[in-house]
């Protein structure tokens, strides 16, 4: 966990990745309960809801318990995806190879993340069963290295290391994706020639605080093909899956 941030957000991304857990059904936790569940004054319990509230994720009325609301969307544009659950919902296993996970120094990369020059950087090639899908590059703030150092990233998804060790929960970014050929480097570890046409996707991961990943990663469009939902489409017209190939 980031030393800086403050209690009552740490304690808020807890609350929220229960939510996204599902480890609550319809009631939810008032300021006294969370007070007394964490050991806060009800001051902190109450900073650390709000944006619980704000969001929609809780709803809240006086004189009522507070409760989850049903059918709420992650994001204007449907949930934040993993490149892991779509490999895995395509019916291949997804495995990574991870190259190398440590503090690095990256100014370039400190730089989105609002951070100083020293980050922690995971390397990986992403598989779908025996083939390289993917190269990427994830950076977040060097402070997390200790936790983040000891994980086995070959079979586990970024996003629940931090939501599960780190109390760190996604909540939101953006994304920038380009055509581009494949550099030497990177065509020799995605497996393919120099020049083959590869998507290029920067990510900027948001939790409460601000930036806390920052994403570069290499797609073989021959082998990576995803279907994404977005607004209602899904619950009036459901559409097909996506697949990988």
């Amino acid at each position: 966990m980031m030393k800086h941030v403050p209690l009552w957000q740490r304690i808020s991304a807890e609350l929220r990745a229960r939510i996204d857990g599902g480890q609550y059904d319809h009631d939810f936790p008032g300021e006294l309960e969370v007070a007394d569940e964490f050991g806060v004054s009800r001051g902190t319990a109450r900073a650390a809801l709000r944006p619980l509230r704000e969001e929609g994720l809780v709803a809240a009325s006086p004189g009522r318990r507070p409760r989850i609301r049903q059918g709420r969307a992650a994001s204007q544009y449907g949930q934040i995806y993993s490149l892991q659950e779509l490999i895995a919902e395509s019916g291949l296993e997804p495995r990574n190879q991870v190259l190398r996970q440590s503090v690095v120094v990256d100014a370039e990369a400190g730089a989105e993340l609002g951070s100083g020059p020293e980050v922690f950087l995971l390397e990986r090639i992403r598989l779908g069963g025996e083939n390289p899908i993917a190269y990427e590059r994830v950076y977040t703030a060097a402070d997390l290295a200790p936790v983040l150092t000891q994980v086995d990233f070959s079979d586990v998804a970024f996003y629940r290391v931090l939501a599960d060790q780190c109390r760190i929960v996604i909540t939101g970014g953006r994304e920038q994706i380009e055509a581009i050929a494949a550099p030497d480097t990177v065509a020799d570890l995605l497996e393919c020639e120099p020049g083959t046409p590869l998507l290029q996707v920067f990510r900027w991961g948001c939790c409460a605080t601000g930036v806390v990943e920052y994403r570069q990663t290499y797609f073989r469009g021959d082998r990576f093909q995803a279907l994404r939902h977005f607004g209602s489409v899904e619950r009036e017209h459901p559409c097909p899956s996506g697949t990988l190939s």
